[in-house]
């Protein structure tokens, strides 16, 4: 968490934005990148299915997680208190501890009908804070959230990570495959992003489907939610690839269009979009109750 002092606050905006070095380390391309929370490590994926840990301080390499991995892994989630690292494959979630010896502790293979050629597809962690217990036990309501393209899955890693983790799912219907991942910042929804442009809103704890947004035309790249404690109403941030551009802005009834209208009468309204170096990016905002 930031600093609240301003002097501090801003010190760490004094960028210079200059290149600094390269880690010449890779003889595949990366294909995932993540900090931890407080700044010490960054992990990475290669083509190779190898996952690296870089000590930010020298930028020397601090561990190289053990994952027996041949494949490309498409993302790195670290828990909210950097206990867990989940390295994210098509055929396999495999947990590590984040910290040394970065032990190996759990590997989820991905599940659903065979004739769908089930993948994982994304993950992310709840923003629940995490106790600190020798056996692994993180405190409460602590989930992580996978979707692969026939199913949500919600792992409840409170007790620690074992075969019988408690874990809800749901199947997902259509055809379009889950691109990118985020839980707001109270942790109330999981908002998931699909290659046809589509949102969907899923509440976290009912895992019941909530709302779906339609904005983009083309796969939803990334998505990010502001944190709880920012001045303003709750927003989401999402993008899209190049080439895409927004959809006609949502009608009501009537046929008449204007900013801010609500989505399909849910509190999830349109705020704003922009379009910057070929990329769509969209603003919704939550109203709060």
């Amino acid at each position: 968490m930031a600093s609240k002092d301003p002097e501090a606050f801003e010190v760490q905006h004094q960028f210079h934005f200059r290149y600094d070095r390269r880690l010449s380390c890779f003889s595949n391309a990366v294909s995932c990148l993540n900090f931890t929370g407080d700044g010490q490590y960054l992990v990475s994926g290669t083509g190779s299915g190898d996952i690296k840990v870089w000590d930010s301080t020298t930028w020397a390499e601090a561990a190289k997680l053990k994952s027996g991995r041949r494949a490309e892994p498409k993302e790195v989630a670290i828990s909210p208190s950097q206990r867990w690292v989940v390295v994210c494959y098509s055929a396999m979630l495999q947990i590590f501890q984040c910290g040394a010896p970065w032990k190996l502790v759990q590997s989820r293979p991905v599940e659903g009908p065979k004739d769908k050629e089930p993948e994982w597809c994304c993950v992310a962690f709840s923003p629940m804070l995490e106790v600190d217990h020798p056996h692994g036990q993180a405190g409460q309501d602590n989930h992580l959230a996978a979707f692969s393209n026939c199913h949500i899955s919600l792992m409840d890693y409170s007790g620690g990570w074992s075969e019988d983790v408690p874990q809800r799912t749901r199947s997902l219907m259509g055809t379009s495959w889950p691109s990118s991942l985020s839980y707001t910042g109270d942790g109330y929804f999981i908002i998931c992003g699909f290659s046809n442009g589509q949102m969907q809103i899923w509440n976290a704890f009912s895992l019941s489907l909530e709302k779906t947004l339609n904005g983009h035309e083309a796969a939803v790249t990334s998505i990010a939610a502001s944190p709880p404690q920012s001045p303003y109403d709750p927003r989401l941030v999402s993008c899209s690839k190049a080439g895409d551009r927004p959809r006609d802005r949502p009608r009501d009834r009537g046929g008449n269009e204007g900013p801010g209208m609500k989505m399909d009468g849910a509190r999830w309204s349109k705020e704003e979009g922009l379009v910057h170096d070929g990329h769509v990016f969209l603003v919704f905002a939550r109203a709060c109750q």
